[in-house]
């Protein structure tokens, strides 16, 4: 059975989901309103309608808490332990999402998740290699968090968006790529070796424009995370100055975007921040078809 989950991003986007924290029925999730960000509302809805009615009437006793796509939206301390609190106190389990942790956050990182896990071990997505090889060893569930779900994103290549192709054998050139970029990485024994080794017990996935071949059994259980696919990311934030006040970031990002265009066929894009996502819902009914998932990761609104 596929176990459902729900990503929010922040405390007060929780807070914010009174019916569904007591229900636990997505169809009482409030959706984003249409005129917010690009195309939130509609990738919310076609993804509800893309779930098949078995699993979009089963509970949902899962949620992942946190944004993993910058170091400055890391949630402090003290909204973190109200967010699993309340959590707790509705029945959820809970699943920490943390940004890549610096050097200088390693410590404080290793303390508080020490003291949010008294009360037992919390499953953690990491999105940097070494707090997830630190995790096990601080009693905790190591899940390799989507940032380091290291494949090719392609939204300028893939089945419905071929670039132009000339040449006697530009079409046999251009299946062997796509059947390369579509390669999982678990295929690798090394990989698969190196996540046995640091004790990874789940892989945090999206689905990619080229899809996915998963050709021997993953030795890690699978999430898929619907409907958004980080295509790039990293680099100088364009809106990190805006509204600055003391230095410090006013979180620019969640209060704009920008819509990236191209001469070419391409997914429709979004960036918030340093970050661009795709929009994924027209390839949902092919992965959710695929049977090598045991929990779906949804998200209501751009994980920003």
């Amino acid at each position: 059975m596929v176990e459902l989950a729900v990503h929010f991003t922040s405390a007060r986007e929780l807070r914010a989901q009174k019916r569904f924290l007591a229900t636990h029925a997505l169809s009482d999730i409030r959706p984003p309103d249409a005129f917010e960000r690009g195309y939130e509302d509609r990738g919310w809805l076609r993804l509800r309608d893309a779930l098949p009615e078995a699993v979009r009437s089963r509970p949902c006793d899962r949620v992942y808490l946190g944004s993993e796509f910058c170091p400055q939206l890391a949630l402090p301390e003290r909204e973190l332990g109200a967010g699993l609190a309340l959590l707790r106190s509705r029945g959820f389990q809970a699943t920490i999402v943390l940004a890549p942790v610096p050097q200088t956050r390693f410590a404080s990182t290793r303390a508080m998740l020490q003291k949010f896990g008294r009360r037992g071990a919390l499953e953690v997505a990491a999105n940097d290699w070494g707090t997830l090889a630190a995790l096990d060893g601080w009693g905790h569930i190591p899940v390799l968090g989507r940032l380091l779900f290291r494949m090719k994103r392609l939204p300028r290549v893939s089945q419905e968006t071929r670039p132009v192709c000339s040449g006697p054998h530009c079409r046999i050139r251009l299946a062997a790529q796509m059947r390369e970029f579509s390669r999982f990485p678990t295929d690798a024994p090394w990989f698969a070796d190196l996540l046995r080794g640091l004790r990874v017990r789940r892989m945090d996935t999206e689905m990619l424009p080229q899809g996915v071949r998963l050709r021997r059994p993953a030795p890690v259980k699978l999430s898929l995370f619907l409907p958004w696919a980080q295509v790039t990311g990293g680099g100088r934030c364009p809106v990190a100055g805006k509204g600055r006040r003391g230095g410090r970031c006013a979180f620019g990002c969640r209060q704009s975007y920008i819509l990236p265009s191209y001469p070419g066929k391409t997914w429709p894009m979004i960036q918030l921040g340093h970050t661009v996502f795709a929009w994924m819902a027209a390839r949902m009914e092919v992965y959710l078809r695929q049977g090598i998932y045991d929990r779906y990761v949804l998200e209501p609104r751009l994980p920003m």
